[in-house]
């Protein structure tokens, strides 16, 4: 199982390799690194995204989560919660058609079922960024 988890956290590297400081890759690489229990690695992408100041809800979802994991501190886990309650929503797959937001990809919506209108958007991004974001998931996928 583990053996699988530093797979899966080496393909990641992989892959994000020629974007490796975009934020979509630290969150990628970060929640894989979590996953495997590399928790330094973890907390480096994490913390990388602080101090770039894209910090998501996501992010500190998952740093409380290595602290519950590594150093089962409660108060540091509790910390990390808090702040994510304040920090900005994560990107979603948003329809250009009926503006509903989905958690993932779809060829439709499901709710106004148009077909390829489904978008991956950063809240607050401009419309210049979020073509930049989406090739980078062209290339990614």
């Amino acid at each position: 199982h583990k053996e699988n988890e530093i797979t899966f956290y080496k393909k990641i590297t992989r892959l994000t390799k020629p974007n490796k400081e975009h934020e979509v890759s630290l969150m990628a690489l970060g929640a894989a690194a979590l996953k495997a229990d590399l928790w330094g690695e973890a907390r480096k992408f994490l913390m990388k995204l602080i101090h770039m100041n894209k910090a998501t809800k996501e992010t500190y979802q998952l740093l409380a989560r290595l602290e519950q994991r590594e150093t089962k501190s409660q108060k540091l886990e509790s910390e990390w919660t808090a702040k994510a309650l304040q920090a900005p929503a994560d990107a979603t797959w948003h329809c250009s058609s009926c503006g509903r937001t989905h958690d993932y990809w779809d060829a439709n919506c499901k709710d106004c079922n148009a077909f390829n209108t489904l978008d991956w958007h950063m809240p607050g991004q401009s419309h210049q960024d979020k073509k930049t974001n989406n090739l980078l998931i062209d290339y990614l996928s």
